[in-house]
């Protein structure tokens, strides 16, 4: 378990120092942008996302999957990207009539600006970039290059905050257009720059398990189809609500909800470290015969859970105070509906740990039906509360469709395994109600920290419960000395009653 807490620890860190960065960015765009500019931001880099996703991005689901593999038994990885060739080859033939007339005007249209080919250029440089740092950031992952995959997004954000000072100080006005393409020039270089890093110190060849690797162009097609469907269903669950405020209310609401939508997007993204560790480390595992699912679904992943809880616990008291300090009262309308999503991220986590078993399983299409379940709900309670509540209407869809993904995925994993452990649904049910109280407490510090200490005493009482502590193995933790393992030993049988 060494090298998966360093990983963990590594990319955790990371996430974290990119957290606060990703909020600073969000802050510096909410006092250069008015409202109605934020929302033209956010649609068009919703336009971008929906090219790069769906039409290129189910290209890194047979990387990841048979990447990894090939990299284990041959130690090289020419032989995947040379079969998905082809396949990213038609993939960009589709793209192409997008960024052009006729379509692009339709788009523009939809967005209310009007079109030209700067917006186009600008549009087709997003989709280039996005395609890009999705192809990078798979490759550290299955190579397990956790230094450079957490050093990346880091350099990025700090980059685009520096430039964004530049830009808010000198009092400068730029357009959204403007400012989206400074920002993926940079993502583009930075992530080129890890690119080349990574080429130079390049992976040692240690097959592990044989040197055979039969796969074909197919193999990779019929492994990454159902994701085409997948990713249309995750862009219409990410961005499906920015379009139907749009169509519903006003182009300054979308800036509003764009605003409170950001920082979610960068807090429910801590977790995802769970899957880029397991994914690589349980391929590896399987082609040695060594993995153990059931261990990681009663064992290891309850106690990211339980840790990944209390923190987000601790960070709701501080969430109304916090916000309105960085992006202003212009935008305090979203400080409820930043509440409401991160009572959603609670059943993110339990998606993203169980995400790894179904590319392991090549069961991406049941993933697929309970995204589009979840996008479903979403849009279906969006739409019905939106003219009646507002903005706040599209923040409980995405909640809702957030906690019954979450079921479903480790409903179906441990039936996959004929593994039970309700501890899992009672923790992120436990946390998700006490994150919807602090909306009672909107102006009252005192009140959410008391609320906060209370579901975290709750969360450790449910852990100690289910003895999910009793799996964490100190000795894996080689940087501290003893005086500091034993403590932290001490703390966690003080607090959850488990013998570590």
């Amino acid at each position: 378990m060494n090298a998966l807490v360093r990983s963990f620890l590594w990319l955790s860190g990371s996430n974290a120092v990119s957290l606060l960065l990703g909020i600073v960015v969000s802050g510096l765009l909410a006092r250069i942008l008015a409202p109605g500019e934020m929302g033209i931001f956010g649609l068009i880099t919703a336009v971008a996302s929906l090219v790069a996703t769906v039409v290129l991005g189910w290209l890194q689901a047979p990387l990841q999957r048979f990447g990894k593999e090939a990299l284990e038994r041959t130690g090289r990885l020419q032989a995947v990207w040379r079969l998905r060739l082809p396949l990213l080859t038609a993939a960009a033939i589709v793209a192409l009539p997008v960024l052009l007339p006729p379509a692009a005007q339709v788009w523009a249209e939809a967005i209310g600006i009007p079109w030209s080919w700067t917006l186009s250029v600008v549009i087709g440089m997003g989709v280039a970039t996005l395609w890009f740092q999705a192809e990078v950031s798979t490759v550290f992952t299955i190579t397990e290059r956790f230094d450079l995959l957490g050093s990346r997004i880091v350099c990025i954000r700090l980059l685009w905050a520096v430039a964004l000072t530049v830009i808010w100080t000198s009092n400068g006005s730029l357009s959204p257009v403007a400012i989206i393409a400074i920002s993926w020039s940079i993502t583009a270089i930075v992530t080129l720059v890890m690119w080349l890093w990574m080429t130079v110190a390049r992976v040692p060849e240690k097959p592990v398990a044989n040197t055979e690797f039969q796969v074909t162009t197919g193999d990779m097609a019929k492994h990454g189809a159902p994701v085409i469907v997948a990713t249309l269903v995750g862009y219409l669950s990410a961005y499906g609500d920015h379009w139907l405020i749009n169509h519903t209310l006003t182009m300054a609401d979308v800036g509003q909800y764009q605003v409170a939508y950001q920082p979610f997007l960068i807090i429910v993204g801590v977790p995802g470290v769970l899957s880029q560790i397991w994914l690589p480390r349980i391929i590896r595992e399987a082609a040695a015969n060594k993995l153990d699912v059931k261990r990681d679904i009663q064992c290891r992943f309850p106690v990211m859970l339980t840790v990944w809880l209390m923190v987000l616990l601790s960070i709701s008291a501080i969430v109304p105070g916090l916000y309105i300090a960085v992006f202003s009262e212009r935008y305090a309308a979203g400080v409820p509906v930043l509440i409401i999503l991160l009572a959603g991220a609670v059943f993110s986590s339990l998606t993203y740990g169980y995400t790894s078993y179904f590319n392991l399983q090549s069961r991406l299409g049941h993933s697929a039906f309970y995204h589009a379940i979840m996008t479903s709900c979403n849009l279906a309670i969006s739409w019905f509360l939106l003219r009646r509540i507002g903005i706040i209407g599209a923040a409980i869809g995405t909640m809702a469709s957030f906690w019954i993904g979450g079921a479903l995925y480790a409903w179906d994993q441990q039936r996959y395994y004929a593994v039970r452990d309700r501890g899992q649904f009672i923790l992120a049910s436990v946390a998700a109600v006490v994150l919807l109280g602090n909306l009672a407490f909107l102006d009252q510090i005192l009140m959410r920290l008391i609320l906060a200490l209370s579901g975290t005493v709750m969360v450790v009482w449910i852990a100690r419960r289910h003895r999910y502590f009793d799996s964490v193995d100190f000795t894996a933790l080689p940087w501290l000395s003893n005086g500091l393992r034993l403590r932290l030993e001490a703390i966690l049988v003080s607090t959850t009653g488990d013998t570590p």
